[in-house]
């Protein structure tokens, strides 16, 4: 058994939700959405569940709104690096 066949990060499945809320899919390239991604899911703290169900049942509404808060603060940062043009400097 492949642990990723069972197992998945929460907020991975909050920032997708928050991707497609803001279609950031078709506002950037996708090496700009995959740095965006990486970029995000590096500033959070990995919250791994067997289902999302279990996450979802187990979070108070207010822990749930404070992840949202979470994942868009680090997502919002994560846009600005991108698009300030920081992340392809590093590479260079």
């Amino acid at each position: 058994m492949l642990i990723s066949d069972r197992i998945t990060n929460f907020s991975e499945i909050l920032l997708e939700d928050a991707i497609t809320k803001r279609q950031l899919e078709k506002s950037m390239s996708d090496e700009h959405l995959q740095d965006v991604i990486c970029l995000t899911l590096n500033q959070l703290r990995p919250q791994y569940v067997k289902s999302t169900m279990d996450m979802r049942i187990n979070l108070s509404p207010e822990e749930y709104q404070s992840a949202l808060r979470g994942i868009d603060t680090a997502l919002e940062k994560a846009i600005n690096i991108v698009k300030s043009g920081r992340r392809e400097a590093m590479r260079d």
